[in-house]
């Protein structure tokens, strides 16, 4: 195995969709919402349910081995996994492997907490999880799997920035003998399973990484192989693998950044798969007589924020929030700008793939430029006001929906100017709440709906940890904060609920869209099935000819 030590300076190619340090989230008990009040905590572990469907099957007689072809818009920057960017959340997919599985099919997006490299589990608590490991599960390198990896790659994580969000109610890991252990938590949290089940949460070989932190060595079906910078990383099947092994030799991650060439290669047949599929692509993809376009509603949604900390901001007024929200014409947006991907989100800011998700608990505003401009005049802001919104170059995707926005809003009188910035000035600027108006996205997933609204909205949030908004409310912290610790589903259910409705009050945010991921496939391919929450598992693809 050889890595080039110059990795660490690899510059970040960065994705359309913002992707925080988690990427994961809660629902009352990780299963969908009950009237039973059991603490849905202490269900011991099942198996996965076996899968049994995908959307491809291959075109021709199915082969044995090959390399596997994937084309991506950006490599990821570093290779030993506490990164939260989705290039390397693909990668560590891959390589690492949680202590839990989160479960799809091709027909169920609920993403429920399964045994990963735990076998079973329980709580004691709601503070304490024991969990008991697999046997005979061995890292890469041949060294078998231990209790002491688990400690060290958890709570090597809680002390990780990126990772925080994740694993920030971890206390410490008991070890107790080589496969079993205790999680102890610093209070009660009933999504900790589906965190758990976060790439960003993988199990590292410890002497390994003590010996080279560059090096990957994790137990998944796939093994690192060789890394060209700006340009691939291939990986090998690890025949060692405790689970079913991957059904393809090697599995080539390929630097493709423009999406017409990765949709020209995929027709071609010189890649198999084309992930970071752009709306733009859609037509020329769904065109191809060689390759597919699967398409799956997953857990990202799009949105512009208001900065309302500055309590003189026009925007520190509600009044103006529900303006703006009702001055936005969001059909027009995907139809000219996604193509016609996504579907407008339903009146609260998380996609409706998450599980727990309430439809009808919030009414979605309409396109309405009078009812706009009668809220501006209710505001005391007849005469409109002078504004910005930023956006991150080079995403065309946002600068678009940026100067569509401010065409609308000059309807109503708020004089917009849109304005672009490197993505790092950009998170800088707006987590110090230097500007106006801002479009960003989140993706919750885990499927969880603490993750979809704790991260963004909470007050200890505040900044660049993602409330951008200046959103500080004790109301809303508490309820936030009581649903983390519930373990009744019904009741935490109940809690994000209201949590919601009140958000529908404040409005942070203008609601865009809920997103959908488009993948190019070649009609060789077949075992694929797209991962709603975008960690897809290569591992069951295989190859036809």
């Amino acid at each position: 195995m050889r890595i080039k030590k110059t990795l660490v300076l690899m510059s970040i190619v960065l994705v359309a969709i913002l992707v925080f340090a988690a990427c994961g989230g809660g629902a009352a008990t990780d299963e969908p919402a009950t009237t039973d009040t059991t603490p849905a905590v202490e269900t011991p572990a099942t198996e996965t349910p076996a899968q049994t469907e995908a959307p491809t099957t291959g075109a021709g007689e199915r082969i044995e081995g090959g390399d596997l072809q994937v084309a991506i818009m950006s490599l990821p920057p570093s290779l030993t996994m506490l990164r939260n960017d989705s290039a390397s959340a693909m990668f560590s997919r891959q390589v690492f492997e949680p202590l839990v599985d989160l479960y799809y099919s091709a027909t169920d997006s609920s993403l429920a907490p399964t045994p990963g490299l735990a076998e079973s589990w329980e709580f004691v608590d709601g503070s304490t999880l024991n969990m008991t490991l697999r046997q005979g599960v061995t890292f890469h390198n041949g060294a078998p799997l231990t209790a002491h990896d688990v400690k060290f790659s958890i709570e090597r994580s809680i002390t990780t920035p990126e990772a925080a969000v994740v694993t920030e109610m971890i206390s410490h890991v008991e070890v107790h003998d080589d496969l079993n252990f205790t999680v102890h938590l610093h209070f009660p949290f009933a999504a900790i399973l589906s965190n758990l089940g976060h790439t960003i949460t993988g199990i590292l070989h410890m002497d390994s990484y003590l010996e080279d932190p560059e090096m990957p060595i994790g137990t998944g079906p796939f093994m690192f192989d060789y890394f060209v910078i700006d340009n691939y990383v291939r990986l090998n099947r690890f025949d060692g693998y405790w689970g079913t092994p991957a059904n393809v030799d090697s599995l080539t991650f390929r630097l493709i950044p423009d999406a017409s060439i990765r949709v020209i290669e995929a027709d071609a047949g010189n890649i198999h798969l084309s992930l970071d599929m752009q709306p733009a692509q859609r037509r020329a993809a769904e065109a191809s007589e060689t390759a597919t376009l699967l398409r799956r509603d997953n857990l990202s949604m799009n949105y512009i924020g208001f900065n309302f900390l500055d309590p003189d901001s026009p925007f520190a007024n509600p009044l103006v929030r529900r303006a703006v929200n009702y001055a936005i014409d969001v059909d027009g947006i995907i139809d000219a700008v996604f193509e016609g991907v996504g579907r407008p989100l339903q009146g609260v800011p998380l996609s409706d793939v998450n599980r727990d998700f309430t439809p009808g608990l919030v009414a979605p505003m309409p396109f309405d430029l009078n009812r706009a401009r009668e809220l501006m005049a209710e505001a005391g802001f007849a005469d409109g006001f002078d504004a910005t919104i930023w956006y991150n170059i080079p995403n065309v995707a946002r600068a678009t929906i940026g100067e569509m926005v401010a065409s609308s809003l000059r309807q109503i009188g708020i004089n917009v100017e849109v304005e672009g910035f490197e993505w790092e000035t950009y998170l800088d600027r707006t987590g110090n709440f230097e500007h106006d108006m801002f479009i960003l996205g989140w993706v919750s997933v885990v499927g969880d709906l603490d993750y979809a609204l704790y991260p963004l909205f909470h007050s200890s949030n505040l900044g660049p940890a993602g409330n951008r908004f200046g959103l500080q409310s004790p109301v809303l912290d508490d309820l936030l904060d009581r649903a983390r610790v519930e373990i009744d589903s019904a009741e935490r259910v109940r809690l994000f609920q209201e949590a919601m409705i009140l958000l529908d009050e404040y409005l942070p945010m203008a609601l865009l869209n809920q997103g959908e991921t488009l993948v190019h496939v070649h009609n060789s391919v077949g075992g694929f099935i797209i991962n709603p929450g975008g960690h897809h598992n290569f591992a069951r693809v295989f190859l036809t000819e």
